[in-house]
């Protein structure tokens, strides 16, 4: 992805488009949304397939019947989404999901 160095660009780049939402500027600058950034870089696709599946509201054997595999390979994988984010439970493993944008409320 290209990124874009806000002290050299043009102001006219930015001509028409709407101003950034306060919590969304706040998120985008936050310590967090760089922590967030990391981890997604860091998982594995298998992973963030499974992010994605317990963000939408799938239980371990939802997502191991669309995945096609064991019930037990979910759990691992969940299990490592928990070490990675470090949180608790799969709800901290939805909130991930929403935040880095791999599934919506």
């Amino acid at each position: 992805p290209t990124t874009l160095d806000m002290d050299t660009a043009s102001p006219a780049m930015f001509d028409g488009m709407p101003p950034i939402a306060a919590p969304l500027a706040d998120h985008v600058a936050s310590p967090t949304a760089d922590h967030d950034r990391t981890v997604l870089a860091r998982l594995t696709p298998r992973e963030a397939e499974v992010a994605r599946y317990v963000g939408g509201g799938l239980n371990v054997e939802e997502i191991a019947v669309r995945l096609r595999r064991e019930k037990t390979t979910i759990i691992s994988h969940r299990r490592s989404l928990l070490r990675k984010i470090g949180c608790r439970n799969a709800l901290g493993i939805a909130r991930f999901a929403y935040r880095v944008g791999l599934t919506t409320p």
